[in-house]
């Protein structure tokens, strides 16, 4: 309400004093009428909300303090001269966050080097009406193995067991979201659990890159919540402890967002620690 008056009072003053028509050939005399307007119009409870973000406009009325500063006028024509000459400094920035989001795709995009594989309460994926405290044998979904790794057996996605979706899922331990890795790869997070709760390294892709599960169903665990197909493929991995699946390098433009973010000065640490959780400890602090 404060600003609304303001800006109203200073409309109406130059109003009187110019004459309306001196006052709107001035192109902040109609940046500041059309601000004012929306924001009396906003006031009305029959206006949409939306309306609100036409009186951001209000914020380029500071940009008129800097025709009335000579310092500033030409801090700010510096600056703005300057930007041409910084092309080639972001275009060389660009190139080296693609450079190396190809070498992160060569890295880590391979199984079992990605971050897509959490641990799981059960050794295999099960079907959509199993919970905790039933028996997993008797409610396994596909009696075939779980192709977590390469194999020579399954040269091809076609080939796959998994190559057709399953009317299935794999539940995650929600308790301990971070990407793990097999026994005997490097990597700083094995699936454990307890003695009475074991959990299982595993993934909603096969190595070859196949989607395991149709979604579009409810599952036992989670009541009546209904799971779309994609997301049911990215639970267990869109949280924040995995940057809800953002920060991967599944494809170059995941793993450009991924090395974008690591030449920021916030988020890079979480970032490489998620892949010391799931690949060699010493290249994932190296690299990121």
């Amino acid at each position: 309400m404060i600003f609304p008056t303001l800006f109203g009072a200073e409309m109406v003053l130059k109003v009187i004093g110019m004459g309306f028509t001196c006052y709107i050939r001035n192109g902040w005399n109609v940046l500041d009428f059309v601000v004012v307007v929306v924001s009396l119009l906003a006031m009305s409870p029959h206006i949409p909300s939306y309306i609100n973000i036409i009186c951001m406009g209000r914020v380029l009325k500071t940009l008129q303090n800097i025709s009335a500063l000579p310092d500033l006028q030409a801090v700010t024509k510096g600056f703005l001269k300057s930007i041409p000459e910084l092309a080639n400094a972001v275009l060389l920035l660009f190139f080296v966050v693609v450079v190396f989001s190809v070498m992160g795709l060569a890295l880590f995009c391979d199984v079992p080097n990605s971050v897509n594989y959490v641990c799981r309460l059960t050794p295999y994926p099960v079907l959509t009406n199993w919970t905790v405290g039933m028996n997993i044998s008797e409610y396994r979904c596909l009696d075939a193995p779980n192709l977590d790794l390469p194999s020579k057996e399954f040269p091809t996605k076609a080939s796959s067991p998994w190559h057709t979706p399953q009317d299935c899922y794999w539940p995650t331990d929600d308790s301990y979201s971070r990407p793990c890795t097999f026994p005997g790869f490097p990597g700083n997070h094995i699936c454990k659990g307890s003695e009475s709760f074991p959990t299982w390294c595993g993934s909603n892709w096969d190595a070859l890159g196949n989607a395991r599960f149709k979604g579009e169903t409810t599952l036992g665990m989670y009541g009546d919540y209904y799971f779309t197909r994609d997301k049911l493929l990215a639970w267990g991995t869109f949280n924040n402890n995995m940057n809800w699946g953002c920060t991967t390098f599944d494809n170059i433009f995941k793993a450009f967002v991924t090395m974008f973010e690591c030449v920021t000065p916030d988020g890079w640490s979480w970032i490489m620690y998620m892949y010391r959780d799931s690949n060699n400890p010493l290249i994932g602090r190296c690299f990121l």
